[in-house]
């Protein structure tokens, strides 16, 4: 979560992301600013927690900003431990503004953060998770090979030391920019989506969680600089279990009426409330009651 104070001289508001569109557009009316606008940018005048600070007297992207909230939303608390590590050490060369804090967010195996140094056998079992992403059975029972790796990390000369920990940067794993600035690479961050769209235009893509507020298409057609929805390419997906005839009826859908058809559809409740009544008789006609 990143509580800031936004301001748009002379006007002043407090805002919690990551938010709904509905939400931010609130707050936009309270700057004065139109609450419609595709790409709404304001200063930070104080913001929480502290290590984003950097941000601070900076004109930013507001709906930047609400990704990089949703993004920190899913870290876990040694993901987090890396993610302010690596901000707040000049030597990990990470820079400042908002869109390498985003690019940040999908580089973390590139810092190592080590917390407690007396158990080599932990210290390089979190590296080495840290950098490969899992590990085989084998090689996570090899104490030997994991209490080897932990001291070459710690004899290295590398560790930079932190208020989170010795932070070591993995050099040989390069920091790659996900985000240009522009389109917002695409992350799963609703459970209750029923639908996600993946937008292409050109070789930037959006992903849009629907239902949704109709404005959170708008923006990412805006960022991907499509003048239209017929500009893009759109594949369909979902997280959800969904029958195959319905799921033919929701892609049908989007051809016949577009994602924005299709996301009213969704929003109506009437997609959710079909798909119960036609679960419900179809549980019904494959197992009938039993006459006594």
């Amino acid at each position: 979560m990143i509580k800031a104070a936004i301001q748009k001289t002379p006007y002043v508001t407090e805002m919690t992301f990551p938010c709904t569109e509905t939400q931010l557009s609130n707050r936009l009316e309270e700057l004065r600013m139109n609450p419609e606008h595709l790409c709404p940018t304001a200063t930070v005048s104080q913001i929480e927690p502290s290590e984003l600070s950097m941000l601070e007297d900076c004109e930013v992207s507001l709906d930047a900003l609400n990704y990089l909230a949703k993004r920190m939303d899913g870290m876990n608390s040694a993901e987090m431990t890396q993610f302010f590590a690596a901000l707040s050490c000049d030597e990990a060369k990470i820079g400042y503004g908002l869109k390498n804090m985003i690019n940040l967010t999908y580089n973390l195996a590139r810092y190592t953060v080590i917390k407690d140094a007396s158990d080599l056998e932990k210290v390089g079992l979190t590296h080495m998770l840290n950098i490969r992403g899992a590990l085989s059975e084998f090689e996570y029972s090899n104490s030997k090979w994991l209490v080897e790796e932990g001291r070459k990390l710690l004899d290295s000369g590398r560790g930079i030391q932190t208020k989170y920990g010795v932070l070591f940067v993995n050099e040989e794993i390069p920091f790659e920019e996900v985000f240009d600035g522009t389109a917002f690479p695409p992350y799963y961050c609703n459970a209750d989506a029923e639908v996600t769209a993946e937008i292409s235009c050109g070789e930037l893509t959006e992903l849009v969680e629907m239902p949704c507020e109709e404005i959170a298409i708008r923006k990412a057609l805006f960022r991907l600089g499509a003048d239209s929805i017929q500009d893009c390419k759109v594949e369909m997906d979902t997280q959800k279990n969904i029958f195959d005839e319905w799921w033919k009826k929701i892609c049908e859908m989007e051809q016949k009426e577009n994602v924005f058809g299709l996301n009213e559809y969704l929003k109506s409740g009437q997609f959710s409330q079909e798909m119960q009544e036609w679960s419900q008789k179809t549980v019904s006609i494959e197992s009938p009651e039993m006459s006594v």
